[in-house]
């Protein structure tokens, strides 16, 4: 297969600017690691929400009045948050392996944590013992991050792994989309 017939041509801009952010961050250190693992979170975010929108365009939802009502109903529920985005993603046969949907939700969690917690986890990812325990195991696990007072310290390989899991996200859910909706190959942006 030639390369442009691999990924659809949105998934080829959406690594492009990936390996972008990384380069800037390696190449300079004016790209701190939290916002690195922001843009490169938003990145697949956004990759993910423009997904939901061609899937419900190519599968003629909205070409009944019924569909097009229930469309237009949920609304922006579809991207609201990551659990909603894969129970969406699924209801279109579209899903991708545990594994990787795992180390995902540890980059937005992440994320929120940069974002919201100034690098520290928030008070909703402390709100359980076991639960904040099971995100640090895979913070660290999946990103080399460790939490110490619930500061969160990058590791060595903390930002080829926040790229890492960027890219293998991305790629993976467009090879199921495109297998499942081949027509989201062939689409210009």
């Amino acid at each position: 297969m030639e390369p442009d017939e691999v990924l659809s041509r949105r998934a080829e801009l959406s690594l492009q600017r990936i390996g972008h952010l990384a380069y800037v961050a390696k190449a300079s250190s004016e790209m701190p690691i939290g916002a690195l693992s922001l843009a490169i979170a938003t990145e697949v975010e956004t990759f993910t929400d423009h997904l939901l929108e061609d899937l419900i365009e190519l599968s003629s939802l909205k070409s009944t009045g019924f569909g097009a009502q229930l469309v237009k109903s949920v609304g922006s529920q579809f991207y609201q948050s990551w659990p909603e985005r894969k129970k969406w993603l699924k209801s279109f046969g579209v899903w991708v392996s545990p594994d990787r949907e795992q180390e995902l939700f540890s980059l937005a969690d992440l994320r929120n944590s940069m974002a919201h917690g100034a690098g520290r986890l928030t008070k909703f990812q402390k709100r359980e013992f076991s639960s904040q325990m099971s995100l640090e195991s895979n913070l660290h696990k999946n990103l080399d991050f460790i939490v110490e007072g619930g500061q969160l310290h990058s590791g060595y390989k903390s930002m080829d792994y926040i790229v890492r899991v960027g890219r293998a996200y991305l790629t993976e859910l467009d090879d199921k989309s495109c297998a499942k909706f081949p027509a989201l190959r062939k689409a210009s942006y």
